[in-house]
């Protein structure tokens, strides 16, 4: 039985005060993890694949990533930040910059699991690390990094239980 994915893309026209919505069929995509709108694409996490479709058209224009643990590949779904001129992802223990286009620009492993939020020209890292010696507890800690993920600033750092 072959599945279909229907998005619901509503748009709001605050002029009017009218909303519209259009529903279009996106062949391929069985299990999306998540949607990000930017500009006139809409990008759709789906397994370990991240499709790129136009806006305008709903048309697939890339899709990039697959499961593993090669160059540009995701042992988990990635996580996904879309910036004007490339596509964050994140994904365990390593970093992805791409191109909008789906070419790998570059690849950070980081050292521990740490969740990373675009703000501007930086990111803040989210890291935990735990104590897998006795696993009991272990430290959170928040800072502030460079768009190549180097140190800037701790701001937080705490022992959890």
């Amino acid at each position: 039985m072959k599945v279909r994915f229907k998005l619901v893309v509503l748009f709001f026209l605050f002029a009017n005060h009218m909303m519209a919505a259009k529903i279009v069929e996106l062949p391929g995509i069985i299990k999306p993890q998540s949607i990000e709108i930017n500009k006139d694409e809409l990008i759709i996490v789906d397994g370990f694949s991240i499709n790129v479709y136009s806006l305008k058209t709903f048309k697939l224009k890339t899709k990039f990533g697959n499961k593993g643990d090669g160059p540009g590949e995701f042992p988990f779904p990635p996580r996904v930040k879309v910036f004007s001129d490339f596509i964050f992802a994140e994904n365990q223990y390593r970093i992805f910059w791409f191109s909008r286009n789906g070419k790998l620009l570059k690849e950070k492993k980081v050292s521990h699991f740490t969740s990373y939020t675009p703000f501007k020209d930086i990111f803040i890292g989210q890291t935990l690390k735990l104590n897998f010696k006795d696993l009991q507890g272990g430290t959170v800690i928040i800072e502030v990094t460079n768009s190549d993920i180097g140190k800037i600033k701790e701001i937080y750092n705490t022992e959890i239980d």
